[in-house]
């Protein structure tokens, strides 16, 4: 079985290769290896890592959320029939639905075979794999039986002959559930829903460069392109449209995005609303900075700030995500360590105008005699704020100083937002 969280072994460095090695994870790994996140169980990729792998790794994180009741109490089977050299083990579970995995070890040949009772005839490439989820309810959560009962009589899917990205219920007050799915252009594959106490209800979806949405009964399917797929991003809220095809997302709202683009280029976004109205957005994206190097106005430490909110006590505040000033003094130069009480990906930090870094708790520095300027930007509109404290230890010292007195303002909606490597951040309104 393959470890993907062991820093020292082979990490897949090919899209194949992750997912073949992912699923067979899914398939083996006992339960207990699935508590609390279960996109835990395959780290992140680098951000040197191709796109393509990036967006892999999306996409077989969410399907391993969305599925977590099945990988945390399905019962391992390993006597699933398949034939034609193909590998098959089952996590099956009595309410939840069931996963059989389905892999071509052979590293060289594709081949054709069956997978008896599920798939009559699958053709697999060379260390290509396959999700097939069947009997599933939507909607259960935490393990909740009486729940499950209920949902289990209300939508669900039997089966998707198309690789599962994810799957929900619909917000109120639209009935049945919403499936995606996604595959190769011009690919043509079955998928059935159930919806109350009736039968499943079948349709054939075709994928193209384009998201398609198939209505079944009060349910939804919405067919993706592979690569789509990697870039489909989901709302906290489920009445939020759901966003298609950016590289990253800031902010993401009913109304507003706030998104990353590969710059000087031409893009199609897709809004995809509760009620299954798809609206493309096409967006031309700005070239990167002539300066990539600029630091904001802000971060400069002759910034006038005295019209900024005073904040005493960073622990004891509520602020919101935005700009954060700070002034440290010293008499003399000294090394220190900075050290944040908590920080997200998104947290910019800049020590007298120069950028020291993002995303780390703690930072080596370099105080100058007399006036340091902090100066710290926290993540996307309306998002957590800065948490305190914040504090410095001198180099060699068995103490550390509290920085406190900070000033504080909100950011505007693409104001100092920090774009992934080789990507601007665009506002769109669908």
């Amino acid at each position: 079985m393959p470890d993907l969280t062991d820093e020292r072994s082979d990490r897949p460095r090919s899209v194949t290769e992750l997912e073949f090695a992912f699923r067979r994870l899914l398939a083996e790994a006992p339960s207990s290896y699935f508590d609390g996140t279960a996109s835990q169980a395959l780290p992140p990729p680098s951000e040197t890592d191709p796109p393509e792998l990036r967006f892999a790794w999306r996409r077989l994180a969410l399907f391993a959320e969305t599925f977590r009741e099945i990988l945390l109490n399905g019962k391992v089977k390993r006597d699933v029939k398949a034939t034609g050299g193909l590998r098959a083990i089952e996590r099956a579970t009595r309410q939840q639905g069931s996963i059989v995995f389905i892999d071509n070890p052979d590293t060289e040949r594709p081949t054709t075979g069956s997978v008896f009772p599920y798939l009559p005839e699958i053709t697999l490439g060379p260390r290509e794999s396959f999700a097939y989820v069947h009997d599933t309810p939507v909607g259960q959560t935490d393990g909740d039986e009486s729940q499950s009962r209920y949902l289990s009589a209300y939508a669900g899917l039997v089966k998707s002959d198309a690789q599962i990205l994810t799957v929900h219920l619909r917000p109120d007050p639209y009935a049945g559930a919403r499936l995606f799915v996604y595959g190769e252009i011009g690919q043509e594959r079955e998928v059935v829903l159930f919806y109350g106490g009736g039968w499943g209800e079948s349709v054939l979806v075709m994928f193209s460069d384009a998201p398609q949405v198939y209505p079944v009964g009060p349910s939804q399917v919405v067919a993706l392109t592979t690569e789509l797929a990697g870039r489909t991003f989901f709302s906290e809220d489920p009445n939020d449209p759901v966003l298609i095809g950016p590289e990253a997302v800031r902010e993401h709202r009913e109304s507003f995005a706030l998104v990353e683009l590969i710059p000087d280029r031409a893009h199609t976004l897709y809004f995809l609303r509760p009620d299954g109205t798809l609206i493309d957005v096409n967006v031309n994206a700005p070239p990167l900075p002539t300066r990539p190097d600029a630091e904001p106005e802000v971060a400069d430490p002759a910034f006038d700030d005295t019209g900024w909110t005073e904040i005493e006590d960073l622990a004891a505040t509520n602020a919101s995500s935005g700009w954060y000033r700070a002034v440290v003094a010293t008499d003399e130069p000294m090394d220190a360590v900075l050290r944040f009480a908590a920080v997200t990906d998104e947290t910019v930090v800049w020590l007298n105008g120069e950028r020291i870094g993002n995303g780390a708790e703690t930072f080596d520095v370099r105080l100058i005699a007399g006036r340091n300027v902090l100066c710290v930007l926290t993540g996307g509109t309306g998002e957590t704020g800065l948490r305190g404290p914040v504090t410095l230890t001198p180099s060699g010292g068995c103490f550390e100083v509290d920085i406190v007195r900070w000033r504080f303002r909100s950011r505007t909606a693409t104001e100092g937002v920090p774009a992934g490597a080789g990507t601007v951040v665009v506002p769109v309104v669908p």
